[in-house]
């Protein structure tokens, strides 16, 4: 995304300005809200499947780092819509989370009733919505329906009766500090399934203080702008197709990966899943990107482009993300000496065997560095004998 376009996800960014609010919490949370509006009512013909611009995304950081700030603004202006989206609450039940998404609409402007089920979840907290508990009770086989999108399906109750979902759809913003996590995926979801459908979006840089006030008369401005065009995009109706030129790209680019990162992805069981998705992560969030800027149904190379470099931005904390599911007691560890280091900006390991020796031995924190610095987290130089790290993660 290029700076000075007419973009929604641009002026969203900018209305987070000088707030606590990292950017990158401000862009993925503005993408949630064109998810949140488009819904089913646009898509994209793939051929043997249908992808519609429905996202999971959920943002990773710890406490007071700017997400929950960030998804409740745009839940505030997706609710100022007429008519509303349909917004589901945060805690249900399968059998509540179907009741919720029911709706009846009128088909081509006559009396005819069609059953539809379309919604959106704003969580601040995924593991509110989404836990170990609720797993058991079959949420994780729904929500994976609800992601693809299908036209029907069948879904049996715990009492042994059975519900058909009809032309399916649901998005889903939250957030999570990377110990709730923990608690919201189950190990074994990691892989595939339902955690392949999630972008989880990192964000590890210390957030500048900043006291809180109220907008002034640009910002009350652009949040109007906002607001006018986030009704725009609730309107906006049919089928994305690309340009020559981005179609030229895609097909090029999905050669290029199915040869290349697919093939490293698919190795570990634990990244097969989003390696097999990430086509269909990439024609969603294009068609976001070009709602975004255009509010058309024609994505462009540029909005492709600008797809692709998002979804590489957080593949980075990718494998981070699964060690924090798969492996508890070593993640809390891993969060652990990042802050340490973060706070420091650079700190020589003997320095951080100081800090962390009540809880790590120095071959536990040696495995600890490692898994920052393999993960691309970290990195470490020599200056003299003493081995120093810093923090080599996204900065704003």
């Amino acid at each position: 995304m290029e700076e000075g376009k007419d973009s929604f996800i641009l002026d969203f960014m900018k209305l987070c300005e000088n707030t606590e609010i990292p950017g990158t919490y401000a862009a993925w949370s503005a993408i949630g809200g064109i998810s949140c509006v488009l819904a089913r009512r646009v898509w994209m013909d793939a051929g043997p499947y249908t992808v519609f611009p429905n996202m999971y995304v959920c943002l990773v950081g710890t406490s007071g780092s700017g997400k929950s700030t960030a998804i409740n603004l745009i839940e505030k202006l997706s609710r100022c819509l007429e008519p509303q989206p349909n917004i589901v609450a945060q805690k249900l039940s399968p059998e509540a989370l179907i009741d919720a998404l029911r709706i009846q609409e009128t088909v081509n402007c006559k009396q005819l009733l069609r059953e539809k089920n379309e919604g959106f979840v704003f969580s601040d907290e995924l593991s509110t919505f989404l836990n170990r508990t609720s797993y058991e009770a079959g949420l994780a086989s729904l929500l994976i329906n609800f992601f693809d999108c299908k036209e029907s399906f069948e879904y049996r109750t715990k009492g042994g009766g059975s519900q058909v979902i009809h032309h399916s759809c649901l998005g889903i913003l939250s957030g999570s500090t990377p110990d709730w996590l923990m608690g919201a995926i189950p190990d074994t979801a990691v892989g595939g399934g339902l955690a392949s459908r999630f972008i989880f979006v990192f964000h590890e840089a210390p957030t500048q203080p900043v006291p809180p006030r109220r907008f002034g008369k640009e910002k009350m401005e652009l949040l109007e702008k906002l607001q006018r065009r986030l009704q725009r995009l609730a309107a906006l109706q049919g089928e994305f197709r690309f340009t020559e030129a981005a179609q030229e790209y895609f097909d090029e680019r999905y050669m290029q990966f199915a040869q290349n990162e697919k093939v490293e992805l698919a190795a570990d069981r634990m990244t097969a899943g989003y390696g097999s998705r990430r086509c269909t992560h990439l024609l969603k969030l294009a068609m976001i990107l070009a709602a975004s800027e255009r509010e058309t149904l024609t994505i462009h190379l540029d909005d492709l482009k600008a797809a692709d470099g998002l979804l590489a931005t957080v593949e980075k904390g990718l494998p981070l993300m699964i060690m924090l599911i798969t492996s508890t007691e070593h993640g809390q560890a891993v969060q652990y000496v990042l802050r340490i280091i973060i706070k420091a900006g650079n700190i020589p390991r003997r320095e951080i065997l100081r800090r962390v020796s009540h809880r790590l031995s120095s071959r536990e924190l040696d495995s600890v560095l490692e898994t920052l610095n393999n993960s691309g987290m970290t990195k470490w130089v020599m200056e003299g004998r003493e081995i120093i790290y810093e923090y080599a993660g996204g900065k704003e």
